[in-house]
């Protein structure tokens, strides 16, 4: 949209630049009795040869674009060591869609243009000098700077449309790099992986995968990460120790049946009657509690918070798996006991008391799929799994042997590679000697970032293009506007220049011109630029958790530098093609 606005404006631009430098021919056209209709003829048709120019150029470097850039763009993003990307056709729809925008709002600009040239006396229209208002007359003084911005300033907005549209480009693409930059930095998928640990060691599967081997061979005292796999890991030269994290907690028994507090869970998995099933109990950080205290008071979740907090009750999470119904349900049977056995007791008949623990009250059902529920790290979750959170001191009172299911950790910067070594070796014995509780796995999420760099780079290529495209727009439609305006003020210059105006004012006056653009360009991005990137930040977090929002100051101090050598080398050039002719060819111009 931005780069359909920004052509639109540099359609305008030209074509009012056109036909205000040609009025006077048309003002002649008029006195020798040319009809408006056929005024219209010879400017449609200018326009149309300038179009089909315009569209014979454009078609080729479509095409190249599509068949160059486009292939290598596909090709790092979705074929990356699979081969070649064979990108054979040009969507034609789009190409003549971009035809016919462009010729309507060419011919649609020139009817607006036109309107001067049509209503006008031909007369006046012969003695046309172009500019929007008559300003007095001011003194020429070396000291006075002030005087000469005056003029520079009144020079550029003497045509206010230009300069509206001039200035409106600039700061849209100034704009346009600063939310480009704001959405690369953001956005990029590193900050999604700097947020996870650099290694992840755990179980795969765990007990669900063979209830046959319970209580057999599995029951309460089986470990699951060892304490020499736990020794072995926290030994690795190059482990950050500060930035370890354990997932604790153990397997246990629950009855459907027995509990009332399960029966929305019993409803939900619509599974069949048995009288245990194997839940998981994770233990939760006071930390990890007041972030859920926090997303519960702020979704107005029904949740007895406060039961969790003391260490009086549990929360079940659940994959998604509730549907409303279900939910309200829940809601009854918040307060109820939930009791907890031990894995003993599966596959034992009678009286199932003997195996039962300290009953905790149900806090609640929570999705723990939702947007924005608290990151937890779990061991294997998922549908039809119950899974069970509460503190510590809960979990003391159902008096099960803590259990480790998964460390994560960082490395220290440069020993990833070595501590990515050691943990394999760890990982690949230990799988050796356990024939029980599935098998470990080792995530190693520093590599994802490196897997990921070709999507990374050319997401910002993408970005970076079309920044620079619509930046280009703005750039284009200020050096129309300042060589038309000196074209049209070239013989009121020289009258200045006559009356006492030195090269060295002129100089300034012309870079002053340049700098008033600069200066509004400038204030555009800072002012409502400012604005509409942090609207952008806020409008992207809200859809992308791992977001992070930073103040590009670094590109605006780099486009604010970049503009500022585009005027000054503009201003230098307009300068020197003024030098370039004498005077009295100048005043008769």
């Amino acid at each position: 949209m931005l780069v359909i606005v920004c052509a639109c404006m540099i359609i305008y631009n030209v074509v009012s630049i056109s036909i205000a430098r040609d009025i006077q021919e048309y003002g002649l056209l008029k006195v020798i009795g040319t009809t408006d209709q056929q005024l219209k003829r010879i400017a449609y048709r200018q326009n149309l040869w300038n179009i089909l120019q315009g569209i014979l150029l454009g078609s080729f470097i479509s095409i190249g674009v599509v068949f160059v850039f486009l292939k290598r763009v596909l090709q790092k993003l979705f074929m990356q060591g699979y081969g070649s990307c064979d990108v054979n056709a040009v969507y034609l729809v789009y190409l003549v869609l971009s035809i016919f925008i462009i010729s309507v709002t060419t011919f649609l600009v020139t009817t607006i243009a036109l309107r001067q040239v049509i209503k006008g006396n031909a007369i006046n229209l012969v003695k046309y000098v172009e500019a929007d208002t008559k300003y007095p007359k001011m003194e020429i003084r070396s000291t006075d700077s002030i005087s000469l911005f005056r003029m520079a300033w009144r020079n550029v907005t003497r045509s206010k449309k230009r300069f509206l549209i001039s200035s409106l480009s600039l700061i849209l693409g100034g704009i346009t790099a600063l939310g480009s930059a704001v959405i690369m930095t953001g956005t990029d998928l590193r900050n999604s992986y700097q947020q996870n640990p650099d290694f992840q060691v755990g179980i795969l599967t765990g007990i669900f995968r063979y209830p046959e081997k319970v209580p057999d061979e599995i029951d309460d005292n089986t470990e699951i990460m060892s304490n020499e796999m736990v020794d072995n890991i926290y030994e690795i030269e190059g482990v950050d120790l500060e930035t370890v994290n354990s997932v604790i907690g153990s397997y246990a028994l629950i009855n459907f049946n027995e509990d009332k507090a399960l029966q929305p869970r019993k409803n939900s998995i619509d599974i069949s009657p048995q009288k245990l099933t194997f839940a998981t109990i994770q233990v939760v950080s006071e930390n990890y509690v007041e972030q859920l205290e926090e997303y519960v008071n702020k979704y107005d979740l029904a949740i007895d918070i406060e039961s969790l907090k003391n260490g009086m009750g549990c929360v079940l999470l659940h994959y998604n798996e509730m549907s409303q119904i279900l939910n309200d349900q829940a809601k009854e049977v918040m307060g109820l006991p939930i009791h907890f056995y031990s894995l003993n007791a599966y596959d034992k008949k009678g009286n199932l008391d003997m195996y039962k623990k300290t009953p905790l009250e149900c806090a609640g059902y929570m999705d723990c799929t939702a947007k924005y529920f608290p990151k937890l790290s779990t061991t294997s979750m998922g549908n039809r799994i119950n899974y069970f959170i509460m503190t510590e001191s809960a979990f003391q009172k159902l008096d099960f042997p803590d259990k480790v299911f998964e460390m994560s950790f960082d490395a220290e910067d440069g020993q990833e590679a070595f501590v990515n070594q050691k943990l394999s070796q760890i990982v690949q014995r230990e799988n050796v000697k356990r024939g029980i509780m599935d098998t470990y796995y080792l995530g190693e999420n520093y590599t994802l970032l490196e897997a990921e760099q070709n999507r990374i780079q050319t997401g910002n290529v993408i970005l970076g293009a079309l920044t620079l495209v619509i930046l280009l727009a703005g750039i284009m439609n200020f050096t129309n506007t300042m060589i038309a305006d000196y074209a049209a003020r070239k013989r009121e210059l020289a009258i200045m220049e006559s009356i006492g105006l030195t090269k060295n004012q002129l100089w300034k006056m012309i870079f002053l011109e340049e700098f008033c653009y600069w200066i509004i360009t400038m204030l555009g991005m800072l002012s409502v630029g400012t604005s509409l990137i942090y609207i952008l930040g806020t409008l992207i977090k809200q859809k992308l958790l791992y977001f992070r929002f930073i103040y590009p100051w670094k590109q605006l101090l780099f486009m604010a530098i970049i503009l500022l050598i585009i005027d000054f080398v503009f201003a230098m050039n307009l300068y020197y093609r003024n030098q370039k002719e004498s005077l009295i060819d100048k005043i008769k111009f």
